[in-house]
């Protein structure tokens, strides 16, 4: 049986790294997976490149700033999986 797994990115503003972090987790995370991207009111396009380059990823605008821990707490009622990663 597999188990399935979620996974949590808190940006703001990492365009340049973003990316990286996305395709890397979408490609080698063997169990079906879910990631969700929380942006803390990013102004460099990370969220606009994120939308148009991987659809299957669920962006979170969270509406300001809010912080590491509690932009991964926005997903947690979202969550529907065995496995969680942030």
């Amino acid at each position: 049986m597999n188990k399935t797994v979620t996974g949590c990115i808190v940006t703001y503003n990492n365009m340049s790294t973003i990316d990286n972090a996305v395709s890397s987790l979408l490609k080698y995370t063997q169990a079906p997976f879910r990631l969700y991207v929380v942006d803390n009111g990013s102004t460099d396009g990370t969220v606009e490149h994120i939308e148009k380059n991987y659809p299957q990823v669920k962006v979170i605008r969270s509406g300001g700033n809010i912080g590491f821990g509690a932009g991964h707490n926005v997903v947690l009622d979202m969550l529907d999986s065995d496995y969680h990663a942030i």
